[in-house]
Parts: structure tokens; C-alpha cells; sequence
């Protein structure tokens, strides 16, 4: 091997150890390739932990640019996300609900509406779509619906006439809107466990699910005014036309529970800030003039209901009819 003596200044030349007699000499190792006659490394060249980092770079862009090729971008589906969600909608004009209506549910307390992310599952693993209340009063994909009716084996023992309006106590599927392009998903609830609830209160879990069971079946009952006489206004009304854009109450039929939303509690999702919604009926404590009316006989249990506070009431939103301006 080539040695080479160093140019060390005499003066900074170090004696020999103790105990040797022969000066010491500073030595360099040639490398194989120097010694082979080939050039010096420059700039570029990258050997051992250095070889691997650039390797590794260039791999992730590799598979970057295929991801951007392929559409499999976590941005890219972010973005087509929230364009299928916030692209406009037309409700449908009416002052009755039709099967087949596009409609929304405003929600009076919080100023906002009904809305659905289904791409976002509560539970992972079980297809069940956050639904929450949203703060735009803007008709968009994510918060409007269709109303659909049921199947014949989900149908209520009592007969209503299988015409274009929906009546009070007609049981019905609400089911979000074509143009998410998500498939047929049908607003539902399902029983409380104490494994299965909503994610803030632990109320009774509101959902959007693709089965389309007697989970996913929902009644409108009246409202009645001041709160007075619920039950036998609310037994009188049904078979009658749900007028839109009034006030109302969703029951969820298998589980006896109404849609519920509390301004107060409120959870963060890809939207902002949104309100929960969970099934969850609120109603006031008091029963007016039940005593005197079962003493009478003119009140029953079928009739005696307490009247639901405002979070249950909900009102189905449609397009105002625009009539012709006449002179």
C-alpha cells in the first residue's frame, strides 16, 4: 500500500512514544478506486446511508405522481368530498309533501338543517354515516333529502290511501341526495345500547345506513299550539296532507323515540362546527287539563300526550310556491 508522509511543520512534529526510538509517522490510505486511477468523488455521487435517501426520495415521488394520476390522493378525495356536498340543490315547490319531493329539515333553535357526511362512519366497520345539523341554510346536496314511501311489509296496520301526498302517521323513508353519489342511504336509528349511542350525550344514535329496514322508518306527527290538547290534536290530524314548512315532530316508529337536536352540544367535523343530532324525545313535564278531562272521560291514554319542547320540533322546508302577479 502507497503511504505518504505528512507536511507537518518540524516544530509541531510530535518525538517518538516512550520507549521507541524510531520518529512517528503520519499515514492516509489510498481508496481502491484512486488507486485504480479513477476520478474523486464529486458532488453528486452518493454511496451507503446517502445511496439510500435518494433512493427512497425518488420512490415517494414516484408513487406520488401515480397516486395524482390515479385519483388516490387523500386531497384529491377531500376535494371531490366536499364538491359533491356543497353543490346547490332545488328544492321542490309545493305547499303539501309528495313521495318523490326533495325536501330539507330546518331545525328552529339552532337556525340550521338536517344534514348527513357519508363518508365519515360513527363506528368503523359498520356503514353508518355521521348526521349532524349543520349551520348553512343553503339547500346543498349533503342537506337535503327524498321522500320515499315504505315497503308494503314495513306499512302500519292502519290503512292509508297509497296516494302522492304524505299524511300524518304515514310511515316513510327520507333518503339523502342522488347527487352525492353514494348509493341509496336511508335516514335511520337503532336501538340504545350501552355499546351503541350518539358520540356526545350517548343518546339514542341517528344515522345514515344503506339498509333500508324498519330502522330507517319515520312518522310526522302535528304540532299542536301552546302546547295545549297534544294528544287529541295529534289523533284528529291523522290522514291529513303534512303541509310543509311548518312545524312538526319526526318520530322514529321502532323505538317510539323524536329526532332531537340541543343548540348547546355541538361536535367538529370536516364542515366546521355542527350540532348533534341523536333520538331523544324532550318533552314539557306538565300534562294540561288531564285530571278534569279523564275524570270527564274525554281524554284516554291513546289522547293524553305531553307536548314536545322546541329542540323535537323540526320543519320540513320546500321551495314557495310562486304564483302569477296580477294587476
Amino acid at each position: 500500500i502507497t503511504r505518504f508522509q505528512s507536511r507537518v511543520p518540524p516544530d509541531r512534529r510530535r518525538g517518538p512514544p516512550f520507549g521507541c526510538s524510531t520518529p512517528l509517522i503520519q499515514t492516509m490510505q489510498f481508496t481502491p478506486q484512486q488507486l485504480a486511477g479513477a476520478q474523486r468523488y464529486g458532488s453528486n455521487t452518493r454511496i451507503g446511508n446517502w445511496l439510500e435517501d435518494c433512493k427512497l426520495k425518488e420512490t415517494k415521488i414516484a408513487e406520488f405522481c401515480e397516486a395524482k394520476d390515479s385519483g388516490r390522493l387523500t386531497m384529491a378525495n377531500r376535494n371531490a368530498k366536499m364538491m359533491a356536498c356543497s353543490q346547490e340543490v332545488a328544492l321542490t315547490s309545493g305547499t303539501t309533501i309528495k313521495f318523490g319531493n326533495t325536501i330539507a329539515l330546518a331545525h328552529g333553535p339552532s337556525g340550521g338543517m338536517l344534514a348527513n357526511d357519508c363518508w365519515e362512519e360513527m363506528v368503523l366497520g359498520q356503514e353508518e354515516y355521521l348526521v349532524s345539523v349543520g349551520s348553512s341554510s343553503v339547500p346543498v346536496a349533503r342537506n337535503t333529502f327524498t321522500v320515499e314511501p315504505v315497503a308494503a311489509r314495513l306499512k302500519e296496520a292502519i290503512a292509508y290511501e297509497d296516494g302522492e301526498e304524505l299524511s300524518y302517521g304515514q310511515p316513510f323513508h327520507l333518503k339523502c341526495n342522488d347527487a352525492l353519489g353514494k348509493g341509496d342511504l336511508y335516514l335511520a336509528s337503532a336501538q340504545h345500547t350501552p355499546h351503541r349511542g350518539s358520540r356526545i350525550t350517548n343518546h339514542q344514535a341517528v344515522f345514515m345506513s344503506s339498509v333500508c329496514d324498519n330502522n330507517a322508518v319515520w312518522i310526522i306527527h302535528h304540532v299542536s299550539d301552546m302546547g295545549i290538547k297534544t294528544g287529541a290534536t295529534r289523533l284528529l290530524s291523522l290522514g291529513e296532507a303534512v303541509p310543509s314548512n311548518a312545524p312538526v315532530v319526526m318520530l322514529h316508529r321502532a323505538t317510539g323515540q323524536s329526532l332531537y337536536c340541543d343548540d348547546s352540544v355541538s361536535e367538529s367535523t370536516e364542515f366546521g362546527l355542527e350540532y348533534e343530532v341523536c333520538a331523544n324525545s324532550s318533552k314539557a313535564p306538565n300534562k294540561c287539563e288531564s285530571l278534569v278531562a279523564e275524570a270527564k272521560g274525554t281524554m284516554t291514554a291513546s289522547t293524553n300526550v305531553r307536548a314536545e319542547l322546541a329542540a323535537n320540533q323540526w320543519m320540513v322546508a320546500m321551495a314557495l310556491v310562486r304564483r302569477p302577479y296580477r294587476v
